[in-house]
């Protein structure tokens, strides 16, 4: 039973034991150094599993498996001009990991360390399925499908992970066990040809430090059809932060599928600016759970600097339904606050879910904007129609219009019944 704790230090990720459960006293020298083991691996006999998204699926990131706009982006030179397909293919392998190109031969920068740096984005670890989804309705309730079932299945004994998004531009996914980097991912919003942006800025000898993959993942299981019938499966979805505006699916059910014959699998779809102009930079980091209309669903704030209205809205968006790799009306839900303009944007933070019939459901959902307004969502309808603002104003404005940019914590009140007048009886904390 070892215990470990996970810590992001700039360029790397360590591991130290925990060596007094009761004081939280580490080890002085770590397990493993994620730096270290991927600078020290041999990328030629154990290459990386690198994934991208190209627009519809999930792909390697090789050159021939990338789009044309992907490709353009490998192209483009230091000075805006665009570089030949030799030269954008060795882009391609430095960022894979080949190193006989930094400071010589192209001249692309010189790297401390394969692993970029870790900055906003925090570790999660992913082992054995350890959540309380019940079996009772409106959960699974037949055997073989029930969460207890997924929990004692062959899932129980899965390599434990760690998951950390890196401005390299990649969320990585690290053994427990020593630290080996077993699968990478680009989300393909960061592909870009302008001069001082893209994949091909990360190769730049002038690069000055630009945020990519910035946010901190969250994991869930689910049961879903993600595109190999309905099953329990375990789901990270992440964005960028400051780096882009866009949120990614990734089926990370199963470390041992990891490979990049797998991507289409693993890589569940992509939510960007592209599909809703609302979508702003993803500072807002989503929330998991199940709507009472039976959906599984990924919630977040719209973020901050949209292209779209300016108002601060909340993203309700359908794990399942993105899998086809198109986005289309009934997909996703979009509940605006009437918050913000164009010359002057709002934006919502990440949210908290509240379940106020302990049915395991999402009753509502609360979370603050740029304005110090904090706004509660009704979701306890089944029907997604009736789900809005309850009276369609904030529930509290902060003195000064001071931004609200933290997730609140939700509890019942210590000492108030829930009965009559009380609902829904929830202290919001911020």
């Amino acid at each position: 039973n070892r215990r470990q704790r996970q810590m992001c230090i700039r360029d790397s990720l360590f591991a130290f034991k925990i060596v007094d459960l009761d004081t939280g006293e580490l080890s002085a020298t770590p397990e493993w150094n994620a730096a270290g083991v991927l600078n020290s691996r041999n990328i030629v006999s154990n290459p990386r599993t690198i994934l991208t998204h190209d627009g519809t699926d999930g792909v390697p990131f090789q050159w021939d498996d990338l789009s044309i706009a992907q490709q353009d982006d490998l192209r483009t030179s230091p000075s805006g001009g665009v570089d030949t397909d030799t030269i954008a293919q060795a882009r391609v392998a430095y960022l894979r990991g080949d190193r006989s190109d930094e400071g010589t031969g192209n001249f692309f920068r010189e790297r401390l360390s394969l692993l970029a740096d870790l900055v906003n984005s925090g570790p999660v670890f992913v082992g054995a399925p350890s959540l309380n989804w019940p079996d009772t309705a409106p959960f699974p309730t037949t055997p073989g499908s029930r969460y207890s079932d997924f929990k004692k299945g062959p899932a129980a004994s899965r390599d434990g992970m760690v998951y950390a998004g890196s401005n390299g531009g990649m969320m990585h996914g690290f053994a427990e066990a020593d630290g080996e980097e077993k699968i990478a991912y680009i989300a393909s919003n960061l592909f870009s040809t302008n001069a001082d942006e893209g994949l091909h800025y990360l190769t730049d000898q002038n690069y000055v430090h630009k945020y990519y993959n910035d946010l901190t993942p969250t994991v869930s299981d689910v049961y879903a059809d993600l595109g190999g019938g309905l099953k329990w499966q375990t789901v990270l979805i992440s964005g960028q932060r400051g780096g882009g505006r866009g949120i990614f699916a990734l089926d990370v059910t199963d470390p041992a599928t990891f490979s990049e014959t797998n991507a289409d699998k693993i890589a569940l779809w992509e939510f960007t600016n592209s599909d809703d102009p609302d979508l702003g930079y993803t500072y807002s980091r989503p929330q998991i759970g199940k709507t009472n209309d039976s959906s599984w669903v990924a919630i977040f704030g719209n973020g901050y600097n949209d292209t779209g209205d300016g108002e601060a809205k909340l993203f309700i968006v359908d794990i399942a339904k993105g899998a086809d790799g198109a986005w289309s009306g009934g997909d996703y839900i979009e509940i605006t606050t009437n918050s913000g303009i164009p010359s002057d944007r709002n934006g919502l933070a990440t949210p908290a879910l509240a379940d106020l019939d302990g049915n395991g459901t999402i009753d509502r959902v609360y979370a603050g904007d740029l304005r110090g307004q904090m706004w509660v969502f009704d979701l306890s309808d089944t029907s997604p129609a009736s789900w809005g603002i309850p009276g369609t104003a904030p529930l509290f404005t902060t003195k000064g219009n001071r931004p609200i940019t933290s997730k609140p914590a939700l509890s019942k009140h210590p000492t108030v019944s829930d009965s009559g007048s009380n609902a829904p009886n929830v202290m919001v904390y911020f």
